[in-house]
Parts: C-alpha cells; sequence; structure tokens
C-alpha cells in the first residue's frame, strides 16, 4: 500500500525542514555554548540529513528508499550517494566538510544525541559542523526550491 503523504513529500519541502533545524541550531547554540550540548548535535545533524535527503529527492530518489533500510539515517550513506549524485556541483564541500559530517554519524544514527547512554561519544567540532550545515543549506535552496515568482 502506497504512503500518500510520501507523494507529497517535496525536495522544496524537504530542504525547508532542513534549513528549519539550521535555523534552530544556530539558535541554539547563540544560547549555549558547550562544545557537547546535544540539542544542538541533534539539530544541526537533522538540518543536515535533511538537506541531503532533499538533493537525493531532487535526483529521484524516492522518499520510501530514503526512508528505507538503503539510507534511513544514516548520514554518511546519504552523504555518499548525494556525492555520487553530483552535489559537488552545487555545495562548496571540501575534504574536511564531508569528514566533520561523517565524524559523528554513528551517533547521530544510534541516536545518542537523543538519548543519553553511558561512555564516550564522538562530537564533530562545532564551528566545523555549522559551516558545512550552512553550505548545505545555502547550496541546495536553488536545486531544491520551487523558484520565488517575480512581483515585477
Amino acid at each position: 500500500m502506497t504512503d500518500h503523504r510520501d507523494e507529497r513529500t517535496t525536495p522544496h519541502g524537504m530542504w525547508r525542514y532542513g534549513q528549519d533545524f539550521y535555523s534552530a541550531a544556530c539558535v541554539v547554540r547563540e544560547h549555549h555554548k558547550a562544545e557537547s550540548f546535544m540539542p544542538f548535535h541533534f539539530l544541526i545533524y537533522q538540518s543536515i540529513e535533511l538537506s541531503l535527503k532533499a538533493y537525493l529527492l531532487k535526483k529521484g530518489i524516492t522518499v520510501a528508499e530514503l526512508k528505507g533500510k538503503k539510507y534511513g539515517h544514516d548520514v554518511k550513506k546519504i552523504l555518499d550517494a548525494s556525492l555520487e549524485n553530483g552535489l559537488k556541483d552545487h555545495v562548496a564541500l571540501d575534504q574536511t566538510h564531508i569528514a566533520v559530517i561523517k565524524i559523528a554519524n554513528e551517533e547521530y544514527r544510534n541516536k545518542r544525541f537523543q538519548y543519553i547512554q553511558t561512555g564516550s561519544m564522538t562530537v564533530p567540532d562545532v564551528e566545523l559542523i555549522i559551516n558545512a550545515a550552512r553550505l548545505l543549506t545555502v547550496g541546495l535552496e536553488a536545486v531544491c526550491c520551487i523558484p520565488r515568482h517575480s512581483t515585477k
């Protein structure tokens, strides 16, 4: 059975949610400067995940595929697929950005930014991850969004 909500999910809508999570992460960061503040890390990775999924939707990958086992919430797999589909033609990510996105993938995928677990964990450099998320948000707007009509 087809989930009709999936048919209404557009690259523009997915990008918009990614942009909203990016904005929220920036506000949280501004008001809470601790490097390991988990709500910030959750918000910034959610932004990255949604921005990349918006791009993959634009490239023809379905919502069902994005939700499925192949991608799910695995930002590394989503990023790799995006890079294979020409992401760098639209977004100026360098190797440092790519590495910083991948560095805490396991923590994000396993929901460690949402639910407490004992033991050490890996978190990315805050400024580098914000910059990577910003590059994705800004760079993918023109690719994923419906052009605004001029009122001239």
